[in-house]
């Protein structure tokens, strides 16, 4: 009995887990063969949802990801090149060459104008959260951690906006930030004798970007001081002795002993990005027709009784979600 109790006070909360989480996710899969519009019977339609989702420019531009593979075999090409001169190993660096000439694609070709669907935004928005959230982030908590005054209020403040509603927060930078009359950003314009700009719909992808980055290099600098710790403080100080700069300290001591929480963070940004949804719907309208990702098109297919097509499209968020984190792993060289 002693041994089966511990089991039996986990059991309600299993429960709970199993019935409200596993088995809605399991049964997306099942839905995404159907055709269903929430209510009434379901119909089986085979493959067909994902048949159409790969002619649907709304969720992914086949322009923008032609553009993307040329500049991935460039990419492809030239780490091949320097593991060739570099005498290192062609695979790892012919596949992360690859890899970065297609996220160059993707971010050059939406930044020249070519169409972009809710995938490709989705993308550059959690791509640019890894390279612009992630490094800010690990500076200031290295800054803060060199035994600064208020370093634990500093970071306290930053960890602020993680704890507010995410509602409330897009409805502050919706009305007091962007907002066309009153908005802080256009007083700064008009002090300047600017004319005001219509930021949530003239540069709807920028603004969300911009507010999501506030938000969450708090979170990450709390995670990264917390790693930090984990250094034990006569390492820096050898580093110190050594005559090593600030730069070899961060490359050789910091990096290698928080590299999984690095790559922790690299898999939250990216799925936080994919699962990403109240911020943008409230900051961009009733159906942030100008700036889908692909949570909110999803909703938007829900919305208009495709729910089948939308279970369709999270299957595909799924498993693109987990080849990148797969990327992820490879490019660190981390088992798990």
């Amino acid at each position: 009995m002693k041994k089966i109790l511990p089991y039996l006070f986990v059991l309600p909360a299993l429960a709970f887990f199993m019935i409200f989480f596993i088995y809605p996710n399991i049964d997306v899969f099942r839905i995404s063969l159907y055709s269903w519009d929430g209510i009434g019977p379901e119909t089986f339609v085979g493959t067909a949802n994902f048949e159409r989702l790969i002619g649907d420019s709304g969720f992914w531009s086949w322009q923008l990801w032609s553009l993307s593979a040329i500049c991935g075999l460039a990419g492809l090409a030239l780490g091949i090149l320097f593991a060739r001169l570099t005498k290192r190993g062609m695979l790892r660096w012919g596949v992360l060459g690859f890899f970065a000439g297609l996220l160059g694609g993707i971010f050059g070709g939406g930044l020249v104008g070519v169409p972009a669907g809710a995938l490709e935004r989705t993308l550059v928005i959690g791509i640019q959260s890894i390279f612009v959230q992630i490094p800010i982030a690990l500076v200031i908590a290295l800054i803060l951690h060199g035994r600064i005054r208020g370093a634990r209020t500093f970071a306290i403040i930053a960890f602020l906006p993680v704890m507010i509603s995410l509602v409330a927060l897009a409805l502050v930078w919706r009305y007091m930030i962007y907002d066309m009359n009153v908005g802080a950003l256009n007083v700064i314009v008009r002090l300047f004798g600017g004319q005001p700009i219509n930021w949530l719909a003239d540069m709807p992808l920028l603004s969300v970007v911009l507010t999501t980055n506030w938000i969450y290099i708090g979170l990450y600098v709390v995670i990264f001081m917390a790693a930090l710790k984990s250094i034990p403080s006569a390492i820096f100080d050898s580093a110190k002795v050594d005559g090593l700069s600030g730069f070899q300290t961060l490359r050789r001591i910091v990096i290698p002993h928080i590299n999984k929480v690095i790559l922790l963070t690299c898999i939250m940004c990216i799925s936080g990005t994919f699962k990403a949804f109240d911020l943008l719907w409230v900051m961009t309208g009733a159906e942030a027709s100008e700036v889908h990702i692909t949570s909110t098109y999803l909703v938007k297919e829900m919305m208009y009784g495709y729910w089948g097509y939308a279970c369709a499209i999270a299957v595909v968020c799924f498993f693109i979600s987990l080849a990148i984190v797969a990327i992820q792993l490879r490019a660190m060289k981390i088992k798990v």
